[in-house]
């Protein structure tokens, strides 16, 4: 058992770890990781389809609303970048946070995981776009692709922060009350404090949303 769990971790835990911290090369990472699964059940079985049966349920950077931070890789070939670029007038699905699971088949490409929903991001982190008017293979010679390279790579990849926050809420709520409906109840409560009182606020703020 300790010889498989060192080898998963030299082989594949510790090169995917490295990478998860740098937000243009996170999607292009999780699919990397996925396909390295698949090749990893030749060596053990087991361990490679539960690692991936997990992965599967964590593909937050395969979202069609992240997926475009690929855009901005150093890793991500032009072919692909094209290809991301191309599918960006594709209609969108259900709206969901995490990538979609059954898209991942062997030969899938990043640019599969792209909707026009991932403009988006473009206007969210306030991107100048125009350098997708030209050949990928000619960005790194654009200041608005530059400036924009730059924004990405200062975001955070914050998704074990987020779900660290989340488990730690769910263990929290169990421990009030384990009555469904007053764990309802506590959510609209919360969400209505929420709204009544600013994120900054002082104490008489607080008094007089009460």
């Amino acid at each position: 058992m300790l010889k498989r769990f060192v080898q998963f971790g030299v082989l594949l835990y510790s090169k995917a770890s490295t990478k998860a911290a740098l937000t243009a090369e996170a999607p292009a990472g999780d699919l990397e990781l996925w396909n390295d699964l698949a090749k990893y059940e030749h060596i053990d079985a087991e361990a490679a389809k539960a690692a991936r049966s997990v992965l599967e349920r964590h593909l937050w950077y395969l979202s069609d609303e992240t997926v475009g931070l690929a855009l901005f890789s150093e890793q991500v070939t032009t072919e692909d970048k094209a290809l991301l670029v191309y599918n960006l007038s594709k209609e969108p699905g259900k709206r969901e946070v995490r990538g979609n699971a059954a898209l991942l088949k062997h030969g899938v490409r990043l640019g599969d995981f792209v909707t026009s929903r991932t403009a988006g991001l473009f206007s969210g982190l306030e991107i100048d776009s125009s350098f997708m008017s030209i050949p990928p293979s000619q960005w790194n010679d654009v200041e608005a692709y530059q400036t924009a390279k730059r924004r990405v790579q200062q975001l955070r990849v914050v998704n074990d922060t987020a779900e660290r926050g989340v488990k730690l809420f769910e263990e929290f709520n169990t421990l009030l009350t384990k009555d469904e409906d007053e764990k309802q109840f506590l959510l609209q409560v919360v969400e209505a404090n929420r709204k009544a009182v600013p994120t900054e606020v002082k104490k008489k703020d607080v008094i007089d949303a009460l």
